[in-house]
């Protein structure tokens, strides 16, 4: 173990969503796009954290609770604002009860529904609709990873990416958030 180089315990961790799936060669996983209800997505978070689990993994950067969009068709949730909070709540309890913390991202919202933030800078007008399935899962979450959209509106980036903002992050802890701040790759556009 690390316990005789560090005092602090790492994570491991990766991005299985089931959109992104790193394991492909020996796991099929559904899709966020494909779960339709609490009860789907309490178990696919279960079943990939004991997959995380036996691989040496601690964290999962998942679920995406921006809701589904057209880059990259069922990444996300396919329902209401209200559908996504509830599934992405569910989808984290399964994973954290086989011990796997759970990152949902990428707050505030509105970075995958158009264009794919790799490779152009997103600007978004944030809507109350947009941060409630962020402010519901954070209940649950142990972390949350902060995506790149130019925010205006209801969180307010002040020209810069919500990753290098600080009111973007000020206003996770606002919101009662006390747990683990990531951000998302630092080499997009």
């Amino acid at each position: 173990g690390f316990e005789h180089v560090s005092r602090v315990k790492p994570f491991f961790s990766t991005d299985l969503e089931g959109y992104w799936n790193p394991f492909k060669e020996f796991y099929n996983s559904s899709i966020l796009g494909e779960i339709h209800d609490k009860e789907e997505a309490f178990a696919l978070g279960g079943e990939h954290g004991v997959l995380l689990k036996e691989l040496g993994f601690t964290m999962n950067f998942a679920p995406v609770a921006e809701g589904d969009g057209s880059v990259w068709p069922g990444r996300g949730w396919n329902g209401s604002r209200f559908e996504i909070a509830e599934w992405s709540s569910a989808y984290l309890r399964g994973l954290q009860a086989e011990g796997i913390v759970g990152v949902v991202k990428h707050y505030p919202g509105g970075s995958i529904d158009s264009l794919d933030p790799h490779k152009e800078v997103v600007r978004r007008e944030i809507l109350g609709e947009d941060v409630f399935p962020f402010l519901i899962a954070l209940k649950e979450a142990k972390g949350v990873m902060v995506g790149h959209v130019v925010a205006r509106g209801e969180i307010d980036s002040g020209e810069k990416p919500c990753s290098v903002s600080e009111a973007c992050v000020d206003s996770i802890r606002e919101a009662g958030f006390q747990g683990l701040i990531v951000t998302d790759e630092v080499n997009m556009d």
